[in-house]
């Protein structure tokens, strides 16, 4: 929309859904953190990373979308871009980091489901091994 810029309108019309969807998309990664981490400690760590991370775009964008690339703002759209690749990448390398975990919790999940259709307990949690080199 920046790009094309069809009218005043579309521009903050799209503005608004952008700002919708990223605010939408770090609180969907809280319960993904949390499972990685141990005791109340670890989880307020984790939510406030996610949570961090989240207001970014609020804090730099003014910095970034200033009057003086408009009406056509095409500075502040490569530099939005280039930001939004920089997330894709820290999101990606934290799901590799914590990929074990993420797989040891739902094979846990699916041991309980399976356990307590027989009338049985799993008493296992799962250990977080994801920072821990291997050998």
């Amino acid at each position: 929309m920046l790009v094309v810029y069809p009218s005043n309108g579309a521009v903050y019309t799209a503005t608004l859904i952008g700002n919708a969807c990223t605010a939408a998309f770090f609180p969907l990664m809280w319960p993904w953190r949390v499972q990685t981490t141990s005791r109340a400690t670890g989880s307020a760590f984790s939510i406030g990373f996610v949570n961090s991370y989240g207001q970014i775009g609020g804090a730099i964008g003014p910095q970034i979308f200033k009057s003086k690339y408009a009406p056509r703002y095409r500075e502040s759209f490569a530099s939005a871009m280039a930001l939004v690749a920089v997330c894709a990448v820290v999101t990606l390398v934290t799901w590799w980091v914590t990929r074990q975990t993420e797989a040891d919790t739902r094979r846990l999940k699916r041991a309980r489901i399976q356990a307590e259709k027989n009338n049985m307990a799993v008493l296992d949690d799962v250990v977080d091994h994801d920072l821990v080199s291997r050998k």
